[in-house]
């Protein structure tokens, strides 16, 4: 037994491409953050203490955070779009494009 996709599925895995991007900016964006903040590696979020001595800690910790939560919900995101994409690829497609 074969799996046929239908056609337009190819949108589904281009706009799932997107999220690689996402990911990507996300990381080049912590960096930075973590640098201004003075946050040592591999520390994953600042302390309070480094939270009253430090703004730029607070904006890591946010920067931090939304990375984690990007990659927390991503898996979930791919596959219902995977799946939603074998009856309907032009809203999965439109749907998961960031």
């Amino acid at each position: 037994m074969a799996l046929v996709l239908p056609d337009g599925y190819q949108y589904v895995a281009a706009s799932m491409l997107s999220a690689a991007w996402v990911i990507l900016w996300q990381i080049l964006r912590i960096y930075p953050a973590r640098v201004a903040a003075g946050i040592p590696y591999p520390q994953l979020y600042a302390e309070n203490a480094q939270l009253k001595d430090n703004p730029a800690a607070l904006r890591y910790n946010c920067v931090q955070r939304c990375h984690q939560n990007t990659l927390e919900s991503i898996p979930l995101i791919l596959i219902s779009t995977l799946i939603t994409g074998l009856k309907y690829p032009y809203i999965a497609a439109a749907a998961s494009f960031f």
